[in-house]
C-alpha cells in the first residue's frame, strides 16, 4: 500500500508554561480549529510544568521527581502527602521540556515533511514562543526550507536560573524562516518581571525573510492569550492576527474569529482608553522601553498597525489628524466617516474627543505670526461633528479659535502618576 502523501502544509502549536491543549487560550483554540490530521497536518506541544508535558515526557519528568525525593527524602515525604510530582515543579521553574519538545518536533514534524516543498507555520507564546524559534532551527537542518511564526510574547525565563534557555539554537532565527510576526506586550503586572524578559535579539535584527512584523501593547504578559477580564480585546486583536497570518500562509482552519477593519480600529482604541488604567496598574519598566512603539506616547494610536487600520477606515479624518498636512482636508466624506465614529466606535470617538483639545490647542495662533495653522479649522469641525454639534454652534466653535483667549494656549494635561505623560506633540498624532 502506497503510504499517504506528504502534507503541503504542516501547522505548529507551542504553549507556554502550565498551559497545554485543554487550556482555554488563543494558541489550544487555534490549534482546535486547525484542520487536517493530528500528527501530520498539525501538532500540539504542551508547555512546561502542564499535565500536556508530563503526559507527553513522563518518563524524564518522573525521572527528576523520584531523583529529588530520593536525594531529598525530608522533601519527598511532604511533597508525596501534597501530591505533587517536584520533576513538574522542576520543568515549571526551569522550562525543561522546552528542549523535550523541540526534538520531539524535529523528530515528528520533519517526518511528515517533503524537503524543499513543505511549508511549516509556528505559532506559540511564552516560552512556548521560544520553542518555536528552536523547532524552526531544528526543521531547517532537515531541509525545510519555508518556515513562518506568529510569536506571542515569547520569554525564555530569566537568565539567572534559565541560561540554558538564552542559546543560540533557541535565539535565532534560520534562513529557512519567511516571514514572522510578533506581539509584544509592553507592562508586567504580578509577579517578578525579570522573569519575563523578552527575547527581543531575534525579532529586531534582519533575517533571512526580512525583518519582523512587532506588534506592542500595552498589558501584562497573559493578556496575549487569555480572553480575561483584564484586556480581553488584547487576545482578541492577537487571535485576529495570528489567525491572518496562518490563512495566508496556508493553514486551514475551521472555524475563524476575526475581526473587521472597523472592529480592528474600535478594539485598538478600548486598549488605549484603558492604557493610562494599565501603565499606573502595572508601572513603565526597563521590558516596556526595550519595545520599540513611536506611538506609545500618541495621542489617539497604540500602535502603528492601529494607525494604519484607521487610516484604511477612516481615510479622509486621518488626513484631518495628521500634522503633515497643513492644508484644509475637511469635506463630505471627513463629515460622513466623523459621524459614522460617533454612531459606531464608542470607543474611538472618546480617544479622539480627548486628543482633539491638545491636538488643536498645538495648531491654535501662535507668537509672533498670531495666525492660526490652516488645518485648525478642520479639527474643530471634526470635534464638533464628533459631539454633534449644530451649524450654528461649529461655527462659533470656529470663529473662538481664531482669536482665543490666553487660556486656550494652555490646555490642562492629565498626569499619570508613574511613566511618561502624554505627548502634546502633533508630529505623532
Amino acid at each position: 500500500m502506497a503510504s499517504p502523501p506528504k502534507p503541503n502544509v504542516v501547522s505548529v502549536f507551542c504553549a507556554g508554561t502550565d498551559y497545554d491543549e485543554n487550556s482555554k487560550d488563543v494558541i489550544a483554540q487555534l490549534y482546535a480549529a486547525t484542520e487536517g490530521r493530528p500528527g501530520v497536518d498539525r501538532f500540539f506541544y504542551a508547555g512546561p510544568g502542564s499535565a500536556g508535558a508530563v503526559k507527553r515526557h513522563g518518563a524524564v519528568v518522573n525521572t527528576v521527581d523520584s531523583t529529588m525525593k530520593r536525594v531529598m527524602p525530608g522533601l519527598g515525604v511532604v511533597a508525596g502527602a501534597a501530591g505533587v510530582n517536584l520533576g513538574q515543579v522542576v520543568d515549571t521553574a526551569t522550562g525543561m521540556s522546552m528542549h523535550l519538545n523541540v526534538a520531539a518536533a524535529e523528530r515528528e514534524v520533519s517526518a511528515v515533511c517533503a524537503p524543499g516543498l513543505t511549508t511549516v507555520n509556528l505559532a506559540g507564546w511564552s516560552r512556548g514562543a521560544v520553542t518555536c524559534i528552536g523547532i524552526a532551527n531544528a526543521l531547517a537542518r532537515r531541509g525545510v526550507t519555508s518556515i513562518n511564526l506568529f510569536l506571542f510574547d515569547p520569554v525564555p525565563g530569566t537568565k539567572l536560573v534559565n541560561s540554558w534557555n538564552w542559546t543560540e539554537e533557541l535565539n535565532t532565527l534560520p534562513e529557512a524562516v519567511k516571514s514572522t510576526s510578533v506581539l509584544l506586550m509592553e507592562q508586567m503586572v504580578g509577579g517578578i518581571s525579570t522573569a519575563k524578559e523578552l527575547l527581543l535579539q531575534p525579532l529586531t535584527t534582519a533575517f533571512a525573510g526580512g525583518t519582523a512584523t512587532v506588534y506592542p501593547m500595552p498589558g501584562r504578559h497573559n493578556s496575549a492569550v487569555e480572553n480575561d477580564s483584564y484586556l480581553p480585546e488584547v487576545a482578541a486583536l492577537g487571535e485576529h492576527l495570528c489567525t491572518q497570518f496562518l490563512l495566508s500562509k496556508g493553514t486551514k482552519l475551521s472555524r475563524t474569529r476575526t475581526l473587521s477593519d472597523a472592529a480592528v480600529v474600535e478594539h485598538y482604541a478600548t486598549v488605549k482608553r484603558s492604557q493610562k488604567r494599565v501603565a499606573e496598574a502595572s508601572g513603565y519598566t526597563e521590558r516596556s522601553f526595550a519595545i520599540d512603539n513611536p506611538l506609545r506616547e500618541s495621542l489617539f494610536f497604540v500602535n502603528q498597525h492601529h494607525k494604519r487600520t484607521f487610516a484604511t477606515v477612516y481615510p479622509t479624518v486621518a488626513q484631518v489628524l495628521d500634522s503633515a498636512f497643513e492644508v484644509p482636508r475637511w469635506n463630505a466624506s471627513a463629515a460622513d466617516e466623523a459621524r459614522r465614529i460617533r454612531g459606531g466606535s464608542p470607543s474611538m470617538k472618546a480617544v479622539l474627543l480627548a486628543g482633539l483639545g491638545t491636538l488643536i490647542a498645538a495648531r491654535l495662533p501662535t507668537f509672533p505670526t498670531n495666525r492660526p495653522r490652516r488645518d485648525a479649522e478642520d479639527l474643530v469641525r471634526l470635534l464638533a461633528e464628533l459631539q454633534g454639534m449644530t451649524a450654528e454652534q461649529t461655527q462659533t466653535a470656529i470663529t473662538v479659535t481664531q482669536t482665543p483667549p490666553p487660556s486656550l494656549f494652555a490646555p490642562r494635561l492629565p498626569t499619570a502618576t508613574r511613566g511618561p505623560t502624554i505627548s502634546a506633540s502633533t508630529s505623532d498624532w
